[in-house]
């Protein structure tokens, strides 16, 4: 009899050993609160928890989105998490203080308030089948990064033979490899189902190389169909053999788009500034579906910026800048239409264009200050004894430089502190003007900072935010421009003012990141200053709506429309910001008057997405020209996890059961409801 064969037949069990185990009950231990600082409110849906409120004064009563009270959640087994919330409203300072009146307030408590016996039933649970034990097993290992030879451990084999009933084998590695194929299978049949019945997708793409390996890795993004729910996966993790040539890449890119049936449903593909995959896409790529609604205007551009504030490019970045922005429309493209990672862009900017300054003051303190901090920041990785004297100084170790962070703001929170730090390590410290410097870098740098968090955002954040985003930032940095204590960084604002005309000055004149913002009901028209962009905005939106009802679209005349280009993005300086809400600025009162057209009850009604089903045109535009991602940093968090399976003690891993472990482990059925 084989091991499934066995498995099945356990299920007939007497009827009487089922009986008893559903009549029997369970006694368990839930813990309480002391009443004088929380008030008991109910268990939670699962009975595994308690929720109470608390009663401070100062504490702001939080709620959830259907906007019932939302309650503080204490374990039944723990009051840790009512012990922080607690402490949490008291100075660091008196800490012990607070601690003992805690201490003294749970021993008070009365053994109803303190610890109570609950009785429960105990459910009849199906009895386990050896399949279902061998899934669990296999699960077990793909989500906790094991090696599949961890079921011959003996530590391994001891706690399952401690836990698991008798009846159940544990089988071994050669067993569960082939499981795992099987799963793999399956799951990519049911990615293949998910994808048949979206409408539009999108992808990220990028490569990366591991243990002298290197890998094109790729996910994949789309709607709901019944909702406004964005679900993605990861599509493939595939060996790049030689060299990455645009024409390997692209030759890979396409096997991976008809394995999963998905060419035609694509909108486009987000990857870095990489030369390799620019020019894969420059020749195999899509262009732009989107009609030209709009009439051509020869105008020539007049620069009218003052000579002073003057930031350099090399010749040979301006061409090839102006001939990666170059769509050429391909006949026969086999791939779809390219984004370049806003995230990648900002990143450029803030390690590349700035390094091009030429204030002399600026570039003076910004060497000597950096290669301060970098001689600490080597200190606190090359020395155990300098990260304890870092740690016993601020509490906290630094976040070691990187390309794309910025950890300077210790300097304008604990000048005391790194002083003294600074001494004991034996270092140079850092001198008044360049302490200046360092606070006044921080200041300017945040917006960005404050951007990359945005874009990079999977879950939430859609091609829409792209042009209020970069938008907002340009005015940040205009502000900054007339800011009077901002001295020494002003160079650095000009040339970040530049850089972002130069990086994202032709993504303006896209219709299709248009219309993308505009079909996101918190932006709608609201990120526009200008009448002729409001104009312009509500002509495209219109004739889109148009075309896809089928209706024939009439040109607007030239009195109607703008060139092209968007002059909100080099319209006048607004206030600066200093605002939790990063798109506080684009949250305008506007008109709540009902109309006959679904574009003005629209534009004037709708105030979520959640409202967006009541415009069905208007949906299927946002879902059309939001699928694709603005930021590629879906498929670097592929590559970091990719990074715990790939491990220095797993170089024999083939490559197509490290595709396997990481296709499973991403596409977890607990994580992923498609």
């Amino acid at each position: 009899m084989s091991d499934h064969e066995a498995g099945s037949d356990i299920e007939n069990v007497e009827p009487s050993a089922s009986a008893n185990v559903s009549n029997s009950s369970v006694t368990e231990r839930k813990v309480g609160l002391p009443p004088e600082f929380f008030e008991y409110m109910g268990e939670t849906t699962n009975q595994k928890a308690s929720l109470y409120k608390c009663l401070f004064k100062g504490c702001k009563q939080k709620t959830n989105k259907d906007g019932t009270p939302k309650y503080l959640k204490i374990k039944n087994d723990s009051r840790g998490n009512g012990k922080r919330h607690y402490l949490a409203h008291y100075p660091k300072e008196d800490i012990k203080k607070y601690e003992e009146i805690w201490k003294f307030a749970v021993a008070n408590m009365t053994s109803k308030d303190n610890i109570a016996i609950v009785h429960r039933s105990l459910t009849p649970h199906r009895i386990l089948k050896q399949c279902d034990f061998d899934n669990y097993v296999l699960n077990f290992i793909i989500v906790d990064v094991l090696p599949l030879h961890v079921v011959e451990k003996e530590g391994f084999k001891s706690l399952l033979y401690a836990v698991a009933a008798p009846h159940l084998k544990l089988h071994k590695r050669t067993f569960y490899t082939e499981l795992l194929e099987k799963e793999y299978a399956t799951r990519q049949e049911e990615l293949q189902h998910a994808l048949l019945n979206c409408s539009d997708a999108a992808t990220t793409i990028d490569a990366w190389t591991c243990r002298r390996r290197s890998y094109l890795g790729e996910t994949v993004h789309w709607f709901d169909k019944t909702s406004m729910k964005r679900k993605s996966a990861c599509l493939a993790c595939r060996r790049i053999i030689g060299r990455h040539t645009h024409n390997v890449l692209a030759k890979l890119i396409e096997s991976i788009h008809d394995e999963y049936k998905i060419k035609d449903k694509l909108r486009g593909s987000t990857t870095d500034s990489g030369s390799n995959f620019l020019k894969c896409f420059r020749e195999k790529g899509a262009s732009s579906t989107l009609p030209n609604y709009e009439e051509e205007n020869n105008q020539d551009y007049e620069d009218e910026s003052e000579d002073e504030e003057m930031i350099y490019f090399e010749i040979g970045e301006i061409l090839s800048e102006y001939s990666e922005t170059t769509t050429i429309a391909n006949k026969n493209a086999t791939l779809p239409k390219h984004r370049r990672c806003a995230c990648h862009l900002l990143s450029l900017i803030s390690k590349k264009d700035i390094e091009k300054i030429q204030g002399l003051i600026f570039e003076q303190l910004r060497s000597t200050a950096f290669v301060k901090l970098q001689k600490l920041w080597n200190k606190q990785s090359s020395s155990s004894l300098s990260s304890d004297i870092i740690k016993r100084h601020l509490g906290k170790l630094f976040v070691v430089k990187n390309d794309t962070r910025w950890n300077s703001k210790y300097f304008s929170h604990k000048h005391r502190e790194m002083k003294k730090l600074f001494a004991e390590l034996k270092l140079d410290f850092i001198t008044p003007n360049e302490e200046l410097f360092l606070k006044e870098y921080v200041v300017v740098m945040k917006p960005v900072k404050d951007a990359l968090d945005v874009l990079q955002n999977e879950k939430s954040v859609v091609m829409g935010y792209l042009l209020p985003t970069i938008s907002l930032l340009r005015d940040k940095f205009t502000a900054l421009t007339g800011d009077t204590s901002i001295t020494i960084c002003q160079p650095l604002v000009t040339s970040l003012l530049d850089a972002i005309h130069f990086r994202f000055n032709e993504m303006f004149s896209d219709n299709e990141l248009w219309l993308a913002t505009i079909t996101n009901p918190m932006f709608k028209l609201q990120w526009l200053d200008k009448e002729e962009d409001i104009e312009r905005a509500k002509n495209l939106l219109t004739c889109e709506y148009k075309r896809l009802k089928g209706i024939p679209v009439q040109p607007p005349s030239s009195d109607e429309s703008s060139d092209g280009t968007s002059s909100s993005f080099s319209g006048p300086s607004p206030e600066k910001l200093r605002k939790k809400n990063y798109f506080e600025k684009f949250t305008k009162k506007i008109s709540k008057k009902r109309s006959e057209g679904e574009i003005e009850n629209y534009l004037n009604l709708c105030d979520s997405l959640d409202k967006l089903s009541d415009y069905p045109i208007i949906q299927q535009m946002y879902k059309l020209y939001n699928v694709t991602l603005p930021s590629s940093a879906a498929v670097e968090r592929l590559f970091s996890q990719g990074g715990l399976i790939f491990t220095p003690r797993r170089l024999n891993l083939t490559d197509k059961h490290f595709e396997m472990l990481l296709f499973l482990k991403v596409n977890n059925k607990v994580v992923k409801d498609w």
